[in-house]
């Protein structure tokens, strides 16, 4: 008589060699369901130390914990065939190393400033290594604020925080603009971008503009110097400029190609 077995494999995580691609999740606040490799040992960032992990433990899923790097592998399984002689189990042929038998695992990371949750799936793919990001809690916004004067810096600066947080700013009044692509030429950057202004929010002293800026090259890139920009899209606004800040929404501060970033721009309101 036949029986097959199977018995859980352990390996050295720190044995095993990196290799994949990398995703990014920013502002995450519900469950996320992410594919990782089931046969390599996967690797997770996190923006603060990790305090606390719980899974579930029958899942076969070994975790290792850096810091606020967290390094997951699914246990394969060994399957052999063994044969019964008289009171003796005998092994036949060769033991095989099985990965597809891994289920998918409930996940809470609980760093010091924010829990997640994940349903992490074996998929059959290379080694992954997943950042998770807090752009705007981390507080990305790089806000240039005119100095001459504190309070219309302060004013600016909450103006800008609002929209950011997709808000509706009070006081103001919010106007489509819609408007077409057009091309801004970098020398400096030897690179090209696409501009268009997407809305207007007008208020009693203070006018602002909400642009896209996408990355229309092959290769991802940030903008050292946002003046460049703010005046080749509208050479007019520069004497009006109270505050401005251009907003990537990831932690890598860059435009991947075909990707957008925001830029606002804070002026004083026109006056009729």
């Amino acid at each position: 008589m036949k029986i097959k077995i199977k018995a859980i494999l352990f390996m050295s995580l720190a044995a095993q060699t990196l290799f994949g691609g990398t995703q990014i999740i920013d502002n995450l606040n519900d469950t996320k369901h992410i594919s990782l490799s089931r046969s390599d040992v996967n690797r997770l960032v996190f923006p603060s130390p990790i305090k606390f992990q719980a899974n579930s433990k029958e899942k076969d899923l070994t975790i290792s914990v850096v810091d606020n790097e967290m390094y997951i592998k699914f246990m394969p399984y060994i399957e052999s065939e063994q044969t019964k002689v008289k009171d003796q189990i005998v092994e036949t042929g060769q033991s095989k190393v099985i990965y597809h038998k891994a289920k998918a695992s409930e996940l809470f990371v609980v760093t010091e400033n924010k829990t997640y949750s994940l349903i992490v799936h074996p998929k059959k793919q290379d080694a992954t290594t997943v950042i998770f990001t807090e752009s705007f809690q981390e507080k990305k916004e790089e806000i240039f604020a005119n100095k001459e004067m504190e309070y219309v810096s302060y004013i600016s600066n909450g103006i800008i925080k609002e929209l950011l947080a997709n808000k509706k700013i009070k006081g103001f009044t919010k106007s489509p603009l819609d408007g077409e692509y057009s091309i801004i030429k970098m020398p400096e950057l030897k690179a090209d971008l696409a501009y268009r202004a997407m809305s207007l929010h007008s208020g009693h002293k203070f006018d602002v503009y909400e642009y896209e800026i996408k990355n229309i090259n092959t290769f991802g890139m940030s903008i050292p110097d946002v003046k460049n920009i703010l005046y080749k899209i509208n050479a007019d606004l520069q004497r009006k400029i109270k505050a401005y800040t251009i907003f990537y929404n990831n932690r890598i501060y860059k435009m991947l190609p075909s990707q957008s970033a925001k830029l606002i721009i804070v002026v004083d309101a026109e006056v009729e």
